[in-house]
């Protein structure tokens, strides 16, 4: 399932499950450290809370999750929901930054 992942989600993903420097990894080599972390047979590490925080480009990892999502496979589900918060609050704080400076933008129709 993951092959069919682009390397931003993937790495995204990685990331979650807690692989260690996963800009420096192949595709394949993140695929390999994912599944030995699922499987226990090594142990997810542990970011600390230094640095910059890590950023998500939400349009194209919503469709991939989606994507993922529709195939049935539960692994995408805690990554849509984070996707999905973001994207909430994201546009509450548009909305917010709007109305104060008083900036003439529509909200998106339904």
């Amino acid at each position: 399932m993951y092959e069919k992942l682009c390397i931003h989600e993937l790495r995204a993903i990685a990331r979650d499950k807690g692989v260690r420097c996963p800009t420096l990894l192949t595709k394949a080599e993140l695929v390999g450290q994912i599944e030995k972390i699922e499987s226990g047979e090594q142990q997810p590490y542990v970011r600390d809370n230094r640095g910059r925080p890590v950023m998500f480009g939400t349009s194209a990892s919503l469709k991939n999750v989606a994507d993922g999502l529709a195939t049935g496979d539960e692994r995408f589900r805690e990554r849509a929901t984070q996707l999905v918060s973001q994207i909430y609050q994201e546009y509450e704080l548009a909305q917010k930054i709007a109305q104060e400076y008083g900036l003439d933008v529509a909200p998106p129709k339904k």
